[in-house]
């Protein structure tokens, strides 16, 4: 079969596909149709266009809604050989079709488009030695207002389209059915389904739970991971952080199911550090690393995700890498996560022992990074803390707290031996803040000893 025969042959899929889910949509009840379209919308006007690369037969797929584009129109560039993909594509989003701005009015679709494209051709690389003919399905997803983007590992027109219909329509009705058969007062059920916002990011460095670590000599040597995981089978558990609901994924997604970003951060970064401390290294998640996504919080899921800040942790949304640049993968077990995030939920209702843990990782993260000034003053936070607990105790009518160099020296018999190093780490911060002092590995590592223990101690965080 030829190129233009595989086209034509998607062209006629989709021709067939779209006149027939119109018509089993409008069969659908309100709340059904209301559901569907968060994943599946194909009302008029509807366009596809469809980029498509041989070797992995993959397929970029882009429906949008645009008025000034006919209705049911199939637009399928490719399928392209390897070397020719690149620029073709760019030559199409080049066209005129393409120059028009979103709804976001930031850019345009060609932008857009383009930044898909581009994680669509590193995903590409990276399966160079695998056995792509084995992976199938949807992998990643762009929801936003009037067009989507979806990545396919696979050629369409290979579905059965009526039976992949039935499909949709049935896993909808059962996740309504779920939701209504669950007891709900009158008073707060509600018939509207929202699919309101949260952010989320990866566990760095990398991790894939239940995988299997094993690698042969030949996946050793091509750099690529030995474990995929389907779209359809990476949810892992789901947890609440006080009365926010956490939802894990087996490649180290977290979403975190809250529009409040510094909440967000300080539930991953807690759990960050909770990690750290069990034995399994974790880095500081910064508020860039966030991802914008959106869920249904009767089926628990996670309909859409984003990001557009490309750092090593977000890399991780074109594939979980044997290896990184710094990091391997981990491969770990399901009960050892669960059990990180359990301590960790725990923890977070204890403010202030949370507070320090994030404290802590903001230090641990600097050190690593041989940020050692940096980590230091972290340090340095946790510990003048604890130095106004115990000066508060010693000085309960006094409401004023003085310089840190008069605490200590009011707490030199409670400091006892430990009295000239606080006083060493005092000078050395000081330095710090006022003068070009250095900091060196040694001096941000007793520091950063220190206010570890003064949290591990001053808790029942391993109780």
């Amino acid at each position: 079969m030829d190129d233009t025969t595989h086209a034509n042959r998607l062209k006629e899929w989709y021709a067939n596909f779209i006149p027939l889910f119109r018509e089993e949509f409008s069969k659908l009840s309100k709340e059904e149709r209301k559901h569907i379209t968060s994943w599946h919308d194909y009302h008029s006007p509807c366009q596809i266009e469809v980029f498509w690369l041989k070797r992995p037969n993959w397929q970029l797929i882009v429906e949008t809604h645009l008025e000034n584009r006919p209705d049911g129109q199939v637009v399928v560039n490719g399928p392209y050989d390897n070397e020719n993909f690149q620029d073709e594509v760019s030559s199409v989003l080049n066209e005129s079709r393409w120059k028009i701005q979103t709804d976001s009015g930031k850019s345009q679709y060609s932008d857009a488009v383009a930044e898909q494209l581009h994680r669509f051709v590193f995903s590409a690389k990276n399966a160079l030695f695998m056995d792509w003919q084995k992976l199938n399905g949807f992998t990643q997803i762009l929801n936003a207002k009037n067009y989507r983007i979806t990545h396919f590992h696979g050629n369409m027109a290979d579905f059965n389209y009526r039976a992949y219909l039935q499909h949709i329509i049935r896993e909808t009705k059962q996740q309504i059915e779920e939701y209504n058969a669950k007891p709900v007062s009158p008073q707060t059920k509600s018939p509207k389904i929202e699919y309101p916002k949260g952010f989320a990011t990866y566990f760095y460095p990398p991790i894939i739970v239940d995988g299997n670590p094993k690698r042969s000599p030949e996946e050793i040597f091509q750099g690529v991971k030995s474990t995929n995981i389907s779209t359809f089978d990476k949810d892992l558990f789901e947890i609440m952080f006080d009365d926010i609901l956490v939802l894990v994924e087996r490649d180290g997604f977290i979403g975190v199911c809250t529009d409040v970003k510094k909440k967000s951060l300080d539930i991953l970064n807690t759990i960050m550090m909770i990690s750290i401390l069990d034995g399994l290294e974790a880095t500081v998640v910064r508020e860039h690393e966030l991802s914008d996504i959106e869920y249904i919080p009767e089926s628990k899921k996670i309909t859409s995700r984003s990001y557009s800040y490309n750092s090593p942790r977000n890399k991780l949304f074109d594939g979980i890498p044997d290896k990184t640049m710094e990091f391997e993968t981990r491969y770990v077990e399901k009960e050892n996560i669960k059990k990180i995030f359990d301590k960790a939920s725990k923890i977070f209702l204890n403010k202030s022992l949370a507070e320090d843990l994030r404290i802590l990782l903001d230090a641990t993260t600097h050190m690593k990074d041989s940020e050692f000034s940096q980590s230091f003053i972290e340090s340095w936070k946790i510990i003048e803390k604890h130095l106004k607990q115990k000066w508060s105790q010693k000085s309960p009518n006094k409401t004023k707290f003085p310089t840190s160099e008069t605490m200590i020296t009011d707490l030199k018999d409670e400091l006892k031996e430990n009295f000239s190093i606080f006083t060493d780490l005092r000078k050395i911060r000081n330095n710090i803040m006022h003068g070009p002092k250095d900091v060196t590995k040694q001096e941000s590592q007793k520091c950063y000893d220190i206010s570890k223990e003064f949290v591990l101690k001053n808790s029942n965080f391993n109780s």
